[in-house]
């Protein structure tokens, strides 16, 4: 079906609630937000959990990620994928109250690939710029005693394997997007861009509004 202008399919068991909520997230995508979709002919899936839209693929987005086949239905919250060419929203692992952030942080992935979308070897562009790896790797070393003794999961994936003298492009690409949350007001269930990423976000913001400026 069409909604907010954008193909919107969902497969999901999500009860009139999750529903209700989640059409109102797309409802409220900004008029250009809505044209960047478009212009890669990307559909937004609603699915119950990641197994019902993809397998493991090399060609997938998430193979920047460092990957546990066995636990992707339990923590996969969202996916964006040119495999499929959707944004996709997983309505057993995402709460109602995170389900903007979840959007915004999959849309964020699309701008940061934009340019390469669909190509055989998939890579970002705009969170491997060289202000935003600074801007990341000064708020890791900054708080890295914290950083290194923090269990909280949401933490871990804004990481990954990133250290001072390491910074993984896993690591890069999903703060980036978590960034683009923030900007637009989507707040996650962790603070940790305001705890952990204070000069990233303000570089992210940057990056997004210099990219989001050539489209109409």
């Amino acid at each position: 079906m069409k909604m907010n202008n954008l193909i919107i399919e969902n497969i999901s068991n999500a009860n009139n609630e999750f529903l209700k909520a989640f059409y109102y997230e797309i409802n409220e995508l900004d008029k250009k937000i809505v044209n960047i979709i478009n212009s890669k002919n990307v559909k937004i899936i609603l699915a119950d959990k990641l197994s019902d839209i993809l397998p493991p693929s090399k060609n997938d987005i998430e193979k920047t990620q460092d990957y546990h086949p066995v636990n992707r239905d339990i923590t996969t919250r969202g996916l964006c994928s040119d495999t499929i060419n959707a944004i996709c929203i997983f309505s057993n692992t995402t709460s109602i109250q995170n389900l903007g952030a979840i959007l915004y942080h999959e849309i964020g992935h699309l701008l940061d690939f934009y340019n390469n979308w669909g190509k055989e070897d998939t890579m970002p562009e705009l969170s491997i710029k060289k202000e935003f790896i600074k801007a990341y790797k000064k708020d890791i070393t900054k708080h890295w005693d914290k950083i290194k003794n923090d269990n909280q999961f949401r933490l871990k994936h804004y990481i990954q394997s990133s250290t001072p003298n390491n910074i993984s492009q896993a690591g890069l690409v999903e703060t980036f997007a978590f960034c683009f949350a923030e900007i637009n007001n989507k707040q996650d269930d962790v603070d940790i861009l305001g705890e952990y990423f204070e000069n990233t976000l303000i570089v992210a913001k940057d990056i997004y509004d210099e990219f989001l400026s050539k489209f109409k």
